[in-house]
Protein backbone atom coordinates (compact mmCIF):
# COMPACT_ATOMS: atom_id res chain seq x y z
CA UNK A 1 0.00 0.00 0.00
CA UNK A 2 1.53 3.08 -1.13
CA UNK A 3 0.69 6.37 0.63
CA UNK A 4 1.67 9.04 -2.03
CA UNK A 5 4.15 10.27 0.42
CA UNK A 6 8.16 10.13 0.23
CA UNK A 7 10.51 8.40 2.80
CA UNK A 8 12.22 11.70 3.89
CA UNK A 9 8.67 13.15 4.58
CA UNK A 10 7.08 10.26 6.21
CA UNK A 11 10.38 10.48 8.75
CA UNK A 12 10.43 13.92 8.75
CA UNK A 13 6.47 13.46 10.46
CA UNK A 14 7.44 10.65 12.72
CA UNK A 15 10.57 12.36 13.85
CA UNK A 16 8.07 15.64 15.25
CA UNK A 17 5.38 12.78 16.42
CA UNK A 18 8.05 11.51 19.06
CA UNK A 19 9.59 15.12 19.79
CA UNK A 20 6.16 16.54 20.43
CA UNK A 21 5.95 14.57 23.55
CA UNK A 22 2.75 13.32 21.52
CA UNK A 23 3.83 9.47 22.51
CA UNK A 24 1.41 7.38 25.11
CA UNK A 25 2.47 6.81 28.67
CA UNK A 26 2.41 2.83 27.87
CA UNK A 27 5.00 3.35 24.60
CA UNK A 28 7.20 4.79 26.86
CA UNK A 29 7.07 2.28 29.40
CA UNK A 30 7.39 -0.56 26.78
CA UNK A 31 10.55 1.67 25.42
CA UNK A 32 12.24 2.01 28.82
CA UNK A 33 11.54 -1.37 29.43
CA UNK A 34 12.84 -2.48 25.74
CA UNK A 35 15.97 -0.63 26.98
CA UNK A 36 16.71 -2.28 29.60
CA UNK A 37 16.72 -5.83 28.08
CA UNK A 38 19.28 -4.94 25.66
CA UNK A 39 21.38 -3.49 28.18
CA UNK A 40 21.10 -6.55 30.30
CA UNK A 41 21.54 -8.86 27.30
CA UNK A 42 24.36 -7.15 26.10
CA UNK A 43 25.60 -7.18 29.47
CA UNK A 44 24.82 -11.59 29.94
CA UNK A 45 26.60 -11.81 26.31
CA UNK A 46 29.68 -10.06 27.84
CA UNK A 47 29.79 -12.31 30.80
CA UNK A 48 28.78 -15.03 28.81
CA UNK A 49 32.08 -14.28 26.73
CA UNK A 50 34.20 -14.28 29.66
CA UNK A 51 32.99 -17.57 31.15
CA UNK A 52 33.98 -19.06 27.60
CA UNK A 53 37.15 -17.69 28.03
CA UNK A 54 37.71 -18.77 31.38
CA UNK A 55 39.01 -22.67 30.92
CA UNK A 56 41.61 -21.78 28.29
CA UNK A 57 42.89 -19.06 30.51
CA UNK A 58 42.93 -21.71 33.28
CA UNK A 59 44.56 -24.23 31.20
CA UNK A 60 46.99 -22.54 30.43
CA UNK A 61 48.27 -21.49 34.03
CA UNK A 62 51.09 -23.79 35.44
CA UNK A 63 50.42 -26.17 38.49
CA UNK A 64 50.90 -24.86 42.01
CA UNK A 65 53.31 -27.29 42.66
CA UNK A 66 55.64 -26.71 39.29
CA UNK A 67 57.48 -23.33 40.55
CA UNK A 68 60.95 -24.45 42.36
CA UNK A 69 60.33 -21.47 45.24
CA UNK A 70 59.89 -22.80 48.48
CA UNK A 71 57.54 -19.75 48.95
CA UNK A 72 54.96 -20.70 46.00
CA UNK A 73 55.28 -24.56 46.28
CA UNK A 74 51.50 -24.03 47.53
CA UNK A 75 48.69 -22.55 49.15
CA UNK A 76 49.77 -23.33 52.26
CA UNK A 77 53.34 -22.12 52.53
CA UNK A 78 51.90 -18.70 51.05
CA UNK A 79 50.42 -17.91 54.26
CA UNK A 80 52.86 -19.65 56.82
CA UNK A 81 51.76 -23.51 57.54
CA UNK A 82 53.24 -26.51 56.69
CA UNK A 83 52.05 -28.67 53.92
Amino acid sequence: MTLGVGCSTLNKWVSAHRGAGMVSAEDRDLARENERLRREVRILKEERNILKKAPHFFASQKPWGSCSSKNSVGPFRLIGYAA
